[in-house]
């Protein structure tokens, strides 16, 4: 088999990395090359000649090959469909989000271990025994990084504080082990001594609720326009 037999297709975490956005240098989502790793994949493959695509063109039917290497980023709608396919091979599952953020893609775990040839988390399997994972093999997952080096403009800078947190204004919907209001409980412990230095997100505004829910998209989205507007409706202290 040739390597031009072969194509890699990626489904990436978000449907906004889709039609080859994951790739794009320009997409602007691309904050501070956080796409470099990405990019720099199709190409090193590609100059073996070996086609990397986002997963929509495999699912759609756009693109196909001999051989169809699928790779997941925490999406699991499209691989039981692609598991019927004799020309895909389902290489390898990564978890994205934390278990208190998605107990979902957790407890699906043990079946998608049965399709998928390897399982990418940040922790061990043991740790998720209560997701039913304790009998599970996974793959340490290291998050790429574009940079090997300091930034020197950033280095340089002299006007900092002891610390620095670059996060949003987040908070998780579930108790169990969360570590969201710790985050904010360190900020405000550090901030009385003007010695941490605080980037991100809606810092002005409500925290954001994050985890899964029952509650439709629209009606979340109304609530925190509402909270933006009505201080009243409450907000983390």
């Amino acid at each position: 088999m040739k390597a031009s037999d072969i194509s890699v297709f990626v489904d990436p975490v978000t449907r906004h990395f889709l039609r080859n956005e994951l790739f794009n240098p320009e997409s602007p989502h691309n904050f501070d090359d956080n796409l470099g790793a990405y990019i720099e994949l199709k190409q090193t493959l590609e100059s073996q000649g070996v086609e990397v695509n986002t997963a929509d063109y495999l699912i759609e039917g756009a693109r196909r090959n001999r051989v169809n290497v699928y790779f997941s980023f925490g999406v699991m709608q499209n691989y039981r469909a692609l598991a019927q396919r004799k020309d895909v091979v389902l290489s390898s599952f990564f978890t994205t989000e934390a278990p208190i953020v998605q107990p979902s893609a957790y407890r699906s775990l043990p079946e998608i271990s049965r399709f998928f040839r390897r399982i990418f988390c940040y922790t061990t399997p043991r740790a998720l025994a209560r997701f039913g994972c304790a009998d599970l093999t996974f793959t340490k997952l290291y998050i790429p990084y574009t940079y090997d080096s300091i930034v020197p403009d950033l280095w340089a800078n002299e006007d900092r504080s002891l610390l620095c947190m670059v996060n949003a204004n987040r908070l998780c919907r579930r108790s169990w082990q969360e570590l969201y209001t710790e985050r904010l409980r360190a900020v405000a412990y550090f901030a009385q001594f003007d010695e941490i230095d605080l980037y991100g997100f809606d810092w002005d505004k409500p925290a954001y609720v994050v985890g899964e829910t029952w509650i439709p998209g629209t009606v979340q989205r109304m609530y925190r326009a509402a909270q933006v507007k009505l201080p009243f409706l409450g907000r983390h202290p």
